[in-house]
């Protein structure tokens, strides 16, 4: 056993037979006692994404639930909008026996952690979108830096090429993943490429792109990038609980532009604009933006 398996063994991956039939696979980190808070991974990214996050898994405070979403990791691949994954969070929780909880979405998580909060209801304690998506207007992509709005083209007028560039790119990130870093480091802000040269920051990455496809497949992201162009399949404005919006002031991955939109979208929330901050940013700091999140202030 490599001392990597050793390590992921003391966090091993469990699964839940659905009611629709498909399996979702979960990982539980931090305090069995402790506040639950649901992870909800971006792309690539999977339930073990957060392992190699520093410092905050050993929190006293919390009791992590983090998912494969649909398509990623060993879950089995369903077709969802962002609203979509909140039944499946929902039967999680009640296996788990718990009431409420937190959802934190980063990234291309964002959505899903959004539309669960407006889906659940009271079942939610808040909701943290951390540097997410939002629905695009034309103001609003052009913001986004341009390999992703080549991406997002695709996904709109050619949904035949978008599978197609979704499988190389999985099959890229699983056994190339160090190599793809060194060629978009240039595309990358000043703070992310900083944050890029942190040891913990490039494992963090190295290992999303391995784990997220174990069998090439990139049905997940095709989905993703799919609801990214599309309206979305529920309204922000239903979103009642508690919600905080994080962003870098330097993102060029999801501009702080598509946070202030979320944030005018969901009534009563909060916005967290972080100065000389990237997309990167939240890998090292995961703990601050908790703690931040679920004070009164």
């Amino acid at each position: 056993m490599t001392t990597e398996s050793r390590r992921h063994s003391d966090y091993p991956y469990r699964d839940l037979r659905l009611s629709s039939g498909k399996t979702l696979w979960f990982v539980e980190y931090g305090n069995p006692g402790g506040e639950p808070v649901f992870l909800i991974h971006g792309s690539p990214g999977s339930a073990r994404y957060w392992f190699g996050f520093p410092d905050f898994l050993q929190s006293e405070r919390w009791r992590f639930i983090a998912v494969d979403r649909p398509g990623y990791g060993f879950s089995e691949f369903w077709q969802t909008g962002y609203a979509g994954l909140a039944p499946a969070l929902q039967e999680l929780a009640r296996h788990l026996s718990l009431e409420r909880f937190s959802v934190l979405g980063v990234s291309a998580g964002g959505g899903y952690a959004l539309g669960a909060g407006a889906m659940l209801g009271t079942m939610i304690d808040r909701v943290i979108a951390v540097s997410s998506t939002a629905p695009f207007d034309a103001g609003l992509l052009a913001k986004v830096n341009r390999t992703n709005r080549t991406v997002y083209w695709i996904a709109r007028n050619l949904p035949f090429l978008n599978r197609l560039n979704a499988w190389l790119i999985a099959r890229l990130c699983r056994n190339r993943m160090e190599r793809l870093l060194d060629r978009s480091r240039k595309k990358l802000s000043l703070p992310d490429q900083r944050d890029l040269e942190r040891p913990h920051v490039r494992a963090v990455l190295i290992a999303a792109g391995r784990d997220a496809y174990p069998a090439g497949s990139g049905k997940g992201l095709a989905q993703d990038i799919r609801n990214q162009v599309k309206p979305w399949d529920f309204d922000l404005g239903d979103i009642t609980v508690e919600t905080r919006v994080w962003t870098g002031d330097d993102d060029r991955s999801t501009p702080k532009e598509m946070a202030r939109r979320l944030n005018a979208l969901v009534k009563g929330s909060h916005l967290h604009v972080v100065p000389n901050a990237g997309h990167l940013w939240h890998i090292s700091n995961l703990s601050e933006i908790l703690e931040i999140s679920h004070s009164d202030a």
